[in-house]
């Protein structure tokens, strides 16, 4: 079963910053790029712009696709500032036992993975 946790209005207490649903919309978006994907959509610090949007992102065993074909979909499908520049593919996307997203695992396994 698919499902968007972030919709409208969210603060990312991480990120120190109101979002105004651009993660909502990128999540959306992700998850709709094919069945069985997962996905946590949050801002990580950016030397240029402050921030950029990043995620991390779970698929179904057997699954195939790229960074690039998902992030491409994305773009076609949003704003091209609302995608994101980079995506990390993980086994699972960090959730709490009640299923809200660990946005601070998801922070670190990003920056793990572009170090």
């Amino acid at each position: 079963e698919d499902a968007v946790f972030a919709v409208g209005f969210f603060f990312d207490a991480g990120a120190g910053a109101v979002f105004d649903g651009f993660g909502a919309g990128a999540v959306a978006v992700v998850v709709d790029a094919a069945e069985g994907v997962d996905a946590l959509v949050f801002g990580m610090p950016d030397e240029r712009f402050g921030q950029s949007v990043a995620a991390v992102v779970s698929l179904e065993p057997g699954m195939q696709t790229s960074r690039e074909d998902l992030i491409g979909h994305v773009r076609n499908r949003l704003s091209h500032y609302k995608a994101p520049r980079k995506l990390h593919i993980v086994a699972t996307v960090p959730r709490a036992p009640n299923g809200k997203p660990d946005y601070p695992l998801a922070r670190e396994l990003f920056a793990a993975a572009f170090a």
